[in-house]
């Protein structure tokens, strides 16, 4: 085999080159087109996501197939290498980057901005995947607030070729077979995926290990290129046929997995070979291919492909910063708006600092100016961080909400009464009284953060009179026989709880949820039950609290700065999620089951809305985030309990 010969037509080059191949930019078309509307539209594209595995094993194959060719040719450099790495990544990078940090300056919160600030430098420094799993956790802000999440994709390949690219080039010198050693490397990290993904979803999705396997299986297949397993220049007319079905049986794997999958499926695991199978069936099946030459190869998707990298670094920080300045969900307009926005700012992007950069002459010089912007861009991130998020931006008459800080872990009793994801019971320690006949009261206080929440209060309130026992746990309602994705150990925690009750005996059973979920609320019924089958028959349920669109402070926040005195209101409906309809339909059951019921969405809130502070002085909000109790908060709220909720 002519190694040289073929090595050199396995790459995609850029667009006038003899082996460029229009389809592949298409297909970067079908993977961008997926990412924008799964992020702007998630009920409608719920399997859109994928995208992001479509661009893995296109990279995979690309890049691979530019160090194949440049080893065969004894032309390889590590220098030139990730120079053209840096030229192709980092212009539109920092201009996005500098974009958001300029969008957040104007909207966002001091912590939250301290954050960006953080996520940043990450960004910059290709590093995005290893934060977002470090800061993986139940009250870790929502996704769709985080305008530089989707840079973790770029950390995920960045990282892969730190490594690859050595691996290539030390098989090379020494004489090793590089496919064997690839295929051992791709089966190996597949496996891993598979086996932690239901256990460890976060760093499944996130981290390297787990996700190299899909990059490399588009080196395999320029691998094989190389070797002459197949040709993609061949197009005799037994193999039109051929091409054509592989070409389709690609494109319904992807339909297959764009249809089936949604953000609640186990993924990467094994439905990530549905995607990765489907794009390289398209690759392999070559530009000749039917499908490919008139669909992917179509003067549009090439257009919207060449520029599919700006258009993924520009559509998610929009849309962030949309769903950020609604008051509600961003109306479909609005969306839409955003997302043509994105496709013009990407060309703009392409044409005014990709290319450029990328192509012509002084390449030294563009490159020392693209690392002397990036080194800029990380700068600033760390003075934003290092300054707690620029506090000063804000009117000195809301400096109260702007630098709003609760730390709830210390008075919920994180990690030994109030169970993070990971914990299982036994983490459960020194909770409360186990023994069975206390000399004082007690009251068992079950459920998940809504529960946890309550603890300080029910402390301040009762004790050293009544024994509190917290035994809570993250998302893991106080249902019985319940399984909760992402909460592997939900049911025997509540197993536990239930039989540690039962020997405990204590004189009050509160039942506290969010009660918002992939369950039914009304599955509380079998726990109510299970206690009386067992003698236990004083139980109080606790209804929900109030929920803020955006998180109490920033809601408070919002309405202060429309408000030409800027006051703080004590009552508020602006950016309220009405509880009502679940207030009433844990009520209806309370009394159905004959167990006392606790409202606090009533003893929080009127016709006029829900209290957002314990008093008058503006000590204390009543919330730190959309739903969850501050101390004081907690202390408002139990302090205002009926009677019923302690005694019978």
């Amino acid at each position: 085999m002519n190694v040289r010969a073929t090595a050199g037509k396995a790459i995609t080059a850029e667009p006038g080159s003899s082996s460029y191949r229009p389809d592949i930019d298409g297909l970067r078309a079908v993977a961008i087109l997926s990412v924008v509307a799964f992020h702007a539209f998630p009920d409608v594209v719920a399997g859109g996501f994928i995208g992001v595995d479509v661009f893995f094993v296109i990279s995979g194959y690309l890049i691979s197939s530019i160090i194949l060719k440049a080893l065969a040719s004894s032309t390889f450099s590590f220098v030139e290498f990730y120079a053209r790495r840096a030229r192709r990544l980092l212009p539109s990078l920092c201009v996005v980057i500098a974009a958001i940090l300029i969008g957040g300056w104007i909207l966002l919160l001091p912590d939250e901005f301290r954050a960006l600030g953080r996520h940043a430098v990450a960004g910059i420094g290709f590093a995005s995947n290893l934060l977002l799993w470090s800061e993986a956790g139940y009250f870790d802000a929502a996704a769709d607030t985080k305008p530089m999440l989707h840079l973790w994709s770029l950390g995920i390949e960045e990282q892969f070729y730190i490594l690859w690219p050595l691996l290539l080039w030390t098989a090379w010198k020494r004489g090793f077979d590089s496919f064997r050693l690839s295929v051992a490397i791709t089966l190996a990290s597949f496996a891993v995926n598979v086996v932690c993904v239901q256990r460890y979803p976060a760093a499944t999705f996130y981290l390297p290990i787990t996700r190299f396997w899909e990059i490399l299986a588009g080196g395999l297949l320029a691998q094989a290129h190389v070797r002459g397993c197949f040709s993609l220049d061949d197009d005799h007319r037994d193999l039109r046929l051929t091409r054509d079905v592989v070409a389709g049986l690609g494109l319904a794997l992807f339909l297959v997995a764009l249809a089936l999958l949604d953000k609640h499926a186990a993924f990467p695991g094994w439905w990530a070979l549905l995607p990765v199978t489907g794009t390289l069936l398209l690759i392999a099946a070559g530009p000749t291919a039917a499908l490919n030459r008139w669909v992917l190869a179509n003067p549009l998707m090439v257009w919207i492909g060449l520029s599919s990298y700006p258009l993924y670094l520009w559509h998610w920080p929009l849309l962030t910063f949309l769903r950020i300045a609604s008051p509600g969900p961003a109306a479909t307009w609005a969306r839409s708006s955003v997302i043509a926005a994105s496709l013009l700012l990407a060309w703009l992007t392409y044409r005014l600092v990709d290319l450029p950069v990328r192509h012509g002459g002084q390449a030294t010089r563009k490159l020392i100016g693209t690392c002397a912007a990036a080194i800029l861009i990380a700068g600033a991130g760390i003075a934003v961080y290092g300054s707690n998020g620029v506090p000063g931006r804000f009117a000195h008459s809301l400096g109260r909400l702007t630098n709003f800080h609760y730390d709830y872990r210390a008075d919920y009793r994180e990690g030994t009464c109030f169970l993070r994801p990971e914990q299982d019971a036994s983490a459960f320690t020194r909770c409360g009284d186990d023994s069975v006949n206390s000399s004082t009261g007690s009251i068992v206080l079950w459920g998940d953060s809504h529960a946890a929440h309550l603890y300080p209060g029910l402390k301040a309130f009762l004790e050293p009179a009544v024994e509190v026992t917290e035994l809570t746990s993250s998302a893991c309602p106080p249902i019985i026989n319940i399984d909760v994705d992402h909460r592997p150990h939900c049911r025997a925690i509540n197993d536990f709880v239930l039989q540690r009750i039962i020997a405990q005996r204590p004189d009050r059973v509160l039942l506290a949820s969010s009660w918002l979920g992939d369950f039914d609320p009304a599955r509380v019924a079998d726990t109510v039950h299970a206690l009386r089958d067992h003698g236990i028959r004083n139980i109080a349920l606790i209804g929900p609290v109030p929920h803020w669109q955006d998180g109490l402070p920033r809601s408070l926040l919002r309405y202060s700065q429309q408000d030409l005195l800027h006051r703080v209101p004590r009552r508020m409906a602006f950016g309220l999620l009405s509880m009502a309809d679940m207030d009433a339909k844990l009520r209806n059951l309370s009394e159905a089951e004959h167990v006392d019921y606790v409202s606090p969405w009533t003893i929080l809130c009127d016709a006029r809305g829900c209290l957002t502070q314990t008093d008058d002085a503006d000590s204390d909000l009543i919330s730190w985030d959309d739903a969850h109790l501050t101390t004081g908060g907690a202390r408002y709220l139990v302090a205002h309990f009926p009677a019923s909720a302690f005694v019978k």
